[in-house]
């Protein structure tokens, strides 16, 4: 009975926590929607755009890219392009389809934040976090007009911050380190600039959460994040360290 009580309260709570994580979500959308038809493309959408209609309507549009590449230069995958595909594919090629697809990555990735907030610091500051994160007007508009990299990172960086807190709260992390280490790897994967992330993370875990770290670090767990980097990042590995 006590511990039906206290996995409901947990539920709760857990449910509770995604309140102002959805609030983030809705409010960042809302206030990126001016944005959707802002003429011109950005250089990041642009450069993602074209192989992504030339793959849907190879007649109509011509690239030197190959149908699904897995990079467009050294330091660019295609992550960004495949979410451009799928998206022309299910509702048309459209600006305002290219605009809500990025846009949605980005609130995703705010309600992640938001949600990572609520756990670690509670809902009061979770619910001041939100507005601040959905109103944030050089976030808004860096992926409602997609002039660079940031909404996939974003999204890639929250998913990565979730799934390590839920790795260091569970009795089997390795789950959860998978997906910590695919999301680290998809970043890497969608333009080189995440080592940046890469590069602070190890000092930010020694600094900030030593005892969780070590406590958790053994073959299995590292073999697990390391596993699910390697599928994120494969491509951007092998087209830099492997291939001829």
């Amino acid at each position: 009975m006590i511990y039906t009580f206290a996995f409901s309260m947990k539920g709760r709570a857990a449910s509770s926590n995604l309140l102002p994580a959805l609030a983030a979500a809705a409010l960042f959308c809302l206030a990126a929607a001016p944005a959707v038809n802002l003429i011109g493309l950005g250089p990041d959408e642009a450069v993602h755009a074209q192989p992504a209609m030339a793959w849907l309507y190879p007649e109509r549009v011509s690239s030197f890219w190959p149908w699904l590449p897995w990079m467009l230069s050294s330091y660019m995958g295609t992550l960004k392009t495949g979410c451009f595909y799928l998206a022309f594919l299910l509702f048309g090629v459209s600006l305002p389809v290219l605009r809500w697809t990025m846009i949605a990555a980005a609130a995703a990735g705010a309600g992640l934040w938001t949600y990572l907030c609520a756990e670690l610091y509670g809902l009061a500051t979770a619910w001041a976090f939100a507005l601040w994160l959905g109103l944030d007007p050089s976030l808004v508009l860096k992926a409602g007009h997609d002039t660079g990299p940031m909404a996939l990172s974003f999204f890639c960086s929250a998913l990565a911050a979730v799934a390590l807190l839920q790795a260091a709260r569970e009795k089997r992390p390795e789950p959860w380190l998978a997906l910590c280490g695919l999301a680290l790897g998809l970043g890497l994967w969608h333009k080189a600039h995440f080592l940046w992330l890469l590069a602070a993370l190890p000092p930010a875990l020694l600094l900030f959460a030593r005892k969780e770290f070590f406590s958790r670090l053994n073959l299995g767990t590292a073999a697990a994040c390391a596993a699910g980097f390697l599928v994120g990042a494969g491509p951007f590995l092998y087209f830099n360290l492997l291939q001829p």
